[in-house]
């Protein structure tokens, strides 16, 4: 079963996993359609929806956002994770390229009135071959290439992010719900186990995953994830995509 990469991020996030869904095909042949689920599980209508915002995404050629997450523990244990960063993504001689830059701030609650605090930094270069991780913890410095899995980097839009909405017994269009004005196409998951839903917020303009919700059986967001000040086909640098080791890193390739 393909793992939800909002749970896979509230478990993981201790060290700078992400769960996400990309592409990795060419831009000038990749996909114009959503992946094809069981008929059980997409109606006609939540098709179209995916469909149309396939189209939308497809379109842009760069895109750049801030990214802000909150989270209702502190590495599964009683407290509070909230994340701040910047997202970049950019179709560069046929290859999906991501940045995504993230520090995480964990408050643990110890007791009633007493917490403690510890931070790390997160950062993911991809090029579609290969995939790059930075991860900066009060005891850990390491950069590690692996090859290029799109599920282990946040993707907000195209073939493989609706693969992640479809991971489920149940998909549902829920209307009315707005971003700054401006009316989302909202995905409710049901998951196959379990009784919490996923929901995704997509702009139908540009085909943009905006938010994603993690609910518990409550309806109360365990997990929220946030895009903000979000500029399409803005003009990136090559720069921007190229990863670094700092000195005093340590290097792992994963790729040998």
């Amino acid at each position: 079963m393909r793992r939800s990469w909002v749970r896979f991020w509230a478990a993981s996030i201790t060290i700078g996993v992400v769960a996400a869904a990309c592409t990795r095909c060419k831009r000038e042949t990749r996909s114009t359609s959503a992946p094809e689920p069981s008929k059980s599980k997409m109606s006609q209508e939540v098709s179209k929806a995916i469909d149309d915002l396939t189209q939308a995404w497809i379109k842009m050629h760069s895109m750049s956002a801030k990214v802000h997450v909150k989270i209702n523990n502190a590495a599964g244990k009683p407290g509070e994770t909230v994340g701040g960063g910047t997202y970049a993504y950019a179709m560069i001689d046929g290859q999906p390229h991501i940045r995504f830059w993230m520090a995480n701030s964990y408050t643990f609650q110890l007791t009633e009135t007493e917490s403690r605090i510890t931070a790390e930094a997160v950062r993911h270069w991809t090029d579609g071959k290969f995939h790059y991780k930075y991860l900066h913890q009060p005891e850990l410095r390491r950069v590690t290439k692996m090859r290029y899995d799109p599920a282990n980097v946040l993707q907000i839009g195209g073939p493989e992010a609706f693969r992640d909405v479809l991971n489920g017994k149940e998909v549902n269009l829920i209307y009315g719900e707005h971003i700054n004005g401006v009316p989302m196409t909202v995905f409710e998951t049901i998951p196959e186990e379990g009784n919490t839903k996923t929901r995704n917020f997509f702009d139908p303009n540009t085909g943009i995953r905006m938010q994603i919700e993690q609910l518990d059986a409550a309806g109360q967001a365990t997990v929220t994830i946030t895009l903000s000040e979000i500029k399409v086909n803005p003009e990136l640098d090559t720069d921007v995509f190229q990863y670094e080791v700092p000195e005093g890193f340590e290097f792992v390739d994963e790729t040998k």
